[in-house]
């Protein structure tokens, strides 16, 4: 990467970001019988701000700092000698300044574009195992509500229900 060199100077910044914040969580499970387990969960989290080089503009943007609050209760059981297994729980989540970022094309360039958004997340998941000899079955069910409070309406890329299922057999091919 000589003078010759036909790739294009990358501008300098002189730029930097300090972030300084404590993570904090606590979950308190109770087993009020055997083979259940009742808890609630919360935490809090950061994700530190970010600098983004916008090379086609020769700018310098920034992220601010991302906040994460967690609310969730559930339970979970197993029952008939531990052959079936029920899981469901519920959550609440607010993150403030969600690093949002996602390329558009602009007379036919693509353009970068950084936002921070604030987002609003409910939802439940439930799952279920049942175990028969050598053959495993499973189900899960999850909805999610999510939205961005800053632009308003449902947030891209969070579908409103996942379900998933999974079968397995086993069994003894030598010995």
């Amino acid at each position: 990467y000589g003078q010759n060199s036909t790739f294009p100077a990358f501008p300098t910044y002189n730029s930097r970001i300090i972030s300084s914040y404590w993570n904090n969580s606590a979950r308190i499970t109770i087993e009020p019988r055997e083979n259940l387990r009742l808890y609630a969960l919360y935490s809090n989290g950061r994700k530190t701000g970010a600098l983004i080089n916008l090379v086609a503009s020769g700018t310098l943007a920034t992220a601010l700092p991302e906040d994460a609050t967690t609310y969730e209760i559930g339970a979970k059981t197993e029952l008939f000698d531990r052959r079936l297994m029920l899981s469901i729980a519920a959550f609440h989540q607010y993150v403030k300044n969600y690093q949002d970022s996602y390329t558009v094309r602009i007379n036919n360039n693509p353009v970068f574009i950084a936002q921070n958004t604030n987002v609003r997340t409910n939802g439940f998941d439930a799952q279920i195992g049942w175990q028969i000899s050598s053959l495993s079955l499973s189900a899960s069910a999850e909805y999610l509500d999510a939205v961005n409070k800053s632009l308003g309406g449902t947030f891209v890329r969070s579908p409103k229900w996942s379900l998933g299922g999974n079968a397995r057999y086993a069994w003894q091919m030598f010995g």
